[in-house]
């Protein structure tokens, strides 16, 4: 285990039991002072946020005893929040509570009381709640579940108690993916064919390559395979920000010819534009909500307006780089996306040189104007990780 992988467990402690300051509100005691760059490592502060022991628990893991709870009753759906859950989801997790054949428990550490009090007005008397101190804590940390990865983390559980799958990175768009995932879990006490868990890879992992396509800009379908090393990024490549990531990322690509760098972007599919627009018109904020007619309208339109944007993009400065598209982003989520901008680096047998990982960007105030900054080891690390990946070490 690496000494960045070392803090970050202390951090899940400190932040999850809130042995430090972190739990007192008293600041971040493995925070930088502001603008001051961790010296060690341009990525290290990522890492100690998000990392295996932050991310929740992977397929395959044993879940977790929870008092009460017996995993061979029912197909279990186990929800976890860490110090936030979006209220807007709790009508969707209520309908899955309301479910009898399955049973759900939501464990929250660290929620305020308007979280608390929407947890209890649409989950109490329908699932097994844990949010009282200590159970929820220790649970937390039992889970893998820490700030700052997006709540709420999902884990269904077969009958001996194994993790089978996992969902983060809640959306409206992908809200009717989520229940139909739920639905044949609870007839079958498995997950569906060809759904892909959220999984994190980290360093030195071998990712297995997802069954499931990329797509050209012209539509044609990609799988990854082995044979080739990669640099992935996901992220803007436009505005203040996203210029100064990929003036980089193309300096290293034109330093790493033998290396493909493929820019990926989210498709959304026809079906994701439908569930973000019926779950948005009766489960959204209430001066967002659109006609669902109009609002499919609506992203179709814009769904095109954004391919011409990238085809220009792809023609412009990216060109060179591989453009491709995810599909509601079931490849990237596979992958460990958590947050984007973001890049990850696969060897040409899909060993893990780079976990997907945050870039090391911030935006600098001086006299109330803002200037984005990125890490100054930045770009000899990833020279570094890109050389590993080449060569094969």
């Amino acid at each position: 285990m690496n000494g960045a992988l070392l803090r970050a467990v202390w951090l899940v402690l400190v932040v999850v039991l809130g042995l430090g300051s972190a739990g007192g509100g008293q600041g971040c005691p493995s925070c930088p002072p502001e603008g001051v760059w961790p010296e060690d490592s341009a990525f290290a502060d990522r890492w100690e946020q998000i990392n295996p022991y932050t991310t929740g628990l992977p397929v395959g893991a044993q879940a977790p005893a929870i008092p009460g709870v017996d995993y061979g009753e029912k197909p279990t759906v186990v929800v976890g929040a860490h110090d936030w859950i979006d209220p807007y989801w709790m009508p969707q997790l209520a309908q899955w509570a309301q479910r009898d054949d399955l049973q759900l428990v939501l464990i929250g550490c660290n929620l305020k009381a308007q979280y608390l009090e929407a947890i209890e007005q649409h989950l109490s008397g329908k699932a097994t709640l844990i949010t009282g101190l200590p159970d929820a804590l220790m649970q937390c940390v039992l889970w893998r579940l820490a700030h700052p990865v997006p709540p709420p983390v999902v884990f269904l559980v077969s009958q001996t108690g194994v993790v089978l799958h996992t969902l983060r990175n809640f959306r409206f768009t992908r809200a009717a993916q989520y229940d139909a995932i739920i639905s044949h879990f609870a007839a079958h006490w498995e997950p569906p064919p060809g759904a892909l868990p959220h999984r994190f890879f980290w360093q030195g992992d071998r990712v297995p390559w997802p069954p499931v396509p990329l797509y050209t800009l012209e539509g044609e379908e990609v799988y990854l395979g082995p044979g080739t090393p990669r640099l992935i990024y996901v992220g803007q490549i436009t505005g203040e920000k996203g210029e100064l990531i990929f003036s980089q990322l193309e300096g290293l690509r034109e330093a790493f010819p033998q290396v493909e760098f493929s820019w990926w972007l989210e498709k959304i599919s026809p079906e994701a534009i439908r569930s973000a627009c019926w779950y948005s018109f009766h489960y959204g904020p209430e001066e967002h909500r659109v006609p669902v007619d109009e609002c499919i309208r609506e992203l179709e339109g814009r769904a095109v307006e954004r391919l011409e944007q990238w085809r220009a993009l792809a023609e412009g400065p990216a060109r060179g780089w591989r453009v491709l598209l995810d599909q509601d982003f079931r490849v990237s989520l596979f992958l460990g996306l958590v947050g984007h901008p973001a890049v990850m680096i696969l060897d040409a047998e899909g060993y893990v040189k780079l976990p997907f990982t945050i870039y090391p960007a911030r935006k600098v105030f001086q006299q109330d104007e803002g200037q984005w900054e990125i890490h100054p080891q930045a770009e000899s690390e990833l020279s570094r990780l890109l050389e590993e990946a080449s060569s094969g070490q």
